[in-house]
């Protein structure tokens, strides 16, 4: 357990809070103002992680993103990740909730539920403005070969009340490295209910499938 502490790191490349290849934990009413990455899922050494909770934390991301699974993804699976209750108050440069594989890992069973992005300022510098980033590729973190894939991820209940309306990126490698089962229920951006990715600047190749909207109370 992770809980009730306040993080301020200014320093190039300091994370917030890195869960690496760990099983059942859970991070509860932290504030973290990060230079790079705010809250991020991590595997090494073929070994797992998964059973991970993070809820009712406020984060102000300067550099990186702010609810990251990745890049490194050094294990067979990354699973049963949950973040809940969470208020971004400033996201600069890189996405708010990022999936990266760059090596091997499996990521399934993710949510995300109810997000709230008071300040949406992704894309600064050489930044990417994107509010959710699925991709699978080789990065200049991947050690040997890129060969994961990603399914079954849930954002449920996510507004974005200011700043620039960002995109979405959903991006698979290839046939056997797909981005599969992905639900978006109950987004608003900047007071506007979305409900297809033609409301956003988006970018979705070929290998993804089964990407639904819906609108649940």
């Amino acid at each position: 357990m992770i809980s009730s502490i306040k993080i301020i790191s200014s320093r190039e490349n300091a994370d917030g809070i890195d869960i690496c290849s760990s099983n059942i934990v859970q991070i509860d009413n932290c504030f973290i103002r990060s230079w790079d990455d705010g809250i991020v899922i991590k595997g090494y050494d073929g070994i797992n992680t998964e059973n991970v909770t993070a809820t009712d934390c406020i984060l102000w991301t300067d550099l990186a993103q702010s609810l990251e699974i990745g890049f490194e993804t050094r294990c067979p699976r990354i699973r049963n990740i949950q973040f809940r209750n969470i208020t971004i108050l400033h996201n600069f440069h890189k996405p708010v909730m990022s999936i990266h594989i760059g090596d091997t890992a499996l990521v399934e069973n993710v949510i995300y539920e109810n997000i709230i992005v008071e300040d949406s300022q992704m894309g600064l510098g050489d930044g990417w403005n994107y509010l959710i980033d699925l991709w699978i590729g080789r990065a200049e973190w991947t050690e040997n070969r890129v060969d994961g894939s990603i399914r079954n991820i849930r954002y449920k209940n996510i507004d974005v009340l200011g700043g620039k309306k960002p995109g979405i990126r959903i991006f698979g490698l290839g046939k056997g490295n797909r981005v599969e089962d992905i639900t978006i229920d109950n987004l608003t951006i900047l007071g506007e209910k979305i409900q297809s990715l033609k409301q956003l600047t988006s970018t979705v190749n070929e290998f993804t499938s089964n990407i639904s909207f819906t609108d649940t109370p």
